[in-house]
């Protein structure tokens, strides 16, 4: 990426990282890839929207189609390796073998690269797997009786008090970021349960939260999903319910720790007490991170084209935002389906 510092000064980078509320999308990476990202993904004035149910209902409502024109959705069934026999696949499940005609590895690098040790064709195209670097993502969200951060708001000049509603607040801090959770229909939440995506951490902000979790890449090794968290926050209504979001408890320190700075940002003297509370870091196995960047000296337009289909004579498939136009995001995943669906002629 081109040098920072023959543009602006060592004080103006810092103050793009402080406001910005990123650190790993000002690290250095392709420029050619860089600058057309930046230019699409951020705007000046944007709209904060959301999906009814959640962004859940994306994937579930393409995973109802699939079933729908005949496909077969089996979950919690871990890759451990395959082999290319000629004209078909040998897939290993664990004690379990699987032939198939084609194989496409919807994945990120670092889930290849957990694959690559026990598939060799994996082995033969680590160039083309190395060309992007993962990116670390950290989301930790609590919830309130009320949204109590509408008190730190503002007076105008004409001394109408204007209450913090919706978008985000960005601190040097790290917690970094803090999103005020909308209603189910996208208004601002005023009164009632409430919610905030409490921190969204990236880079090396981390780190800091290491002391507070789970040790990194532990669970993966050991054969579990999730990490087993020793000290888990208990409030008023974290032991209800079974569903995604309890699998995910945060630790009892973080939640104590990202209170009192979320009473700090806000220029308030505490915070109410947290109901419930999940946290999710993204750099964790199998994905590595929360999204990739093209690496410098890459030449994304023909990687993004040939790790689509590395083999000519071998039906092997590979997509995801990992290697896409448009990294970190959704379109970046269809956008490499799409171009996956076209070699199968569809």
């Amino acid at each position: 990426m081109f040098n920072y510092l023959r543009v602006i000064s060592g004080e103006a980078y810092e103050l793009g990282v402080d406001a910005g509320g990123y650190n790993s999308t000002l690290i250095n990476w392709n420029t050619a890839d860089a600058i057309p990202w930046y230019l699409s993904d951020f705007g000046i004035n944007p709209d904060y929207k959301g999906f009814k149910k959640g962004f859940q209902e994306v994937p579930k409502s393409l995973a109802y189609l699939f079933i729908q024109n005949g496909g077969e959705i089996c979950l919690n069934r871990k890759l451990d390796g395959f082999n290319w026999m000629g004209n078909m696949f040998e897939l290993n499940f664990q004690s379990q073998k699987i032939a198939a005609e084609s194989l496409i590895l919807a994945m990120p690098r670092r889930s290849l690269d957990l694959l690559a040790p026990t598939s060799p064709l994996l082995q033969d195209m680590q160039e083309l797997i190395a060309s992007v670097t993962p990116r670390p993502l950290f989301k930790l969200f609590t919830t309130y009786t009320n949204p109590w951060w509408r008190a730190a708001g503002y007076t105008e000049a004409d001394g109408k008090f204007v209450p913090v509603e919706s978008g985000r607040t960005v601190t040097d801090l790290p917690v970094r970021q803090t999103y005020y959770w909308p209603k189910e229909d996208g208004s601002a939440a005023t009164d009632g349960p409430s919610m905030l995506m409490a921190s969204y951490d990236d880079g090396t902000n981390i780190g800091f939260w290491d002391g507070l979790r789970p040790r990194r890449h532990q669970a993966w090794q050991a054969g579990q999903e999730i990490p087993e968290v020793k000290n888990p926050f208990r409030g008023a209504h974290q032991e209800r319910g079974d569903g995604e979001w309890y699998k995910y408890t945060a630790p009892q320190p973080m939640v104590e720790e990202v209170a009192r700075q979320l009473a700090k940002i806000h220029g308030l003297n505490y915070t109410p007490e947290v109901e419930n509370a999940a946290f999710r870091d993204w750099g964790d196995d199998p994905f590595g991170g929360g999204w990739n960047s093209w690496n410098i000296g890459v030449k994304s337009w023909e990687v993004k084209e040939k790790i689509v289909q590395p083999f000519d004579d071998c039906s092997l498939y590979i997509c995801g935002e990992a290697y896409s136009d448009a990294q970190g995001w959704v379109e970046g995943a269809l956008q490499t389906a799409d171009m996956m669906l076209k070699r199968f002629g569809i």
